[in-house]
């Protein structure tokens, strides 16, 4: 039953705690080479800042294997 547990369910989803800008400042920092404990300026957690690192990571290699494919079936031709 759900009252046994003591658990609050709420209809409302879930919103995200950081804003999306927050998160393309961390990782941006991260690439340009400040450690993951660096990135905490933004007030995030070095787990968070890893986790969106590799999802950033994932989406960008997704983004070149649609890229490559794309483009590995065209036949370009010179006419001269």
């Amino acid at each position: 039953m759900r009252g046994d547990c003591k658990r609050k369910y709420t209809a409302d989803a879930a919103r995200p705690r950081f804003p999306e800008q927050t998160k393309r400042q961390a990782v941006q920092m991260c690439i340009e080479g400040a450690s993951i404990s660096a990135a905490r300026v933004v007030g995030a957690s070095a787990t968070s800042v890893s986790g969106w690192v590799k999802k950033g990571e994932i989406a960008l290699e997704q983004m070149r294997a649609i890229s490559a494919w794309r483009t590995s079936g065209r036949v370009s031709t010179i006419v001269a």
